[in-house]
């Protein structure tokens, strides 16, 4: 005798999942071109090591690499 397994369809799992109480979307803010004003991309070379060694320190605080540089510089210049 074959154990017959009921898989829910696609829309019912989704129904399911949006009825819990932690379902709800959160909206997260993009950036605006407000935002870009304040800002100015720029490129930099850095020696290979050095580079390896800063991306392990992101990494580390769960941080991109232009997050930990943008931290480290904030912090060198004695601003918050």
């Amino acid at each position: 005798m074959k154990n017959h397994i009921h898989i829910p369809k696609t829309d019912m799992v989704q129904s399911f999942i949006a009825g819990a109480p932690d379902a709800q979307h959160v909206k997260i803010d993009e950036p605006t071109a407000k935002d870009d004003e304040h800002q100015k991309q720029i490129s930099l070379k850095l020696p290979l090591d050095l580079l390896a060694k800063i991306d392990a320190a992101a990494r580390d605080l769960n941080l991109s690499r232009a997050s930990f540089i943008k931290m480290q510089m904030t912090r060198a210049v004695g601003k918050d």
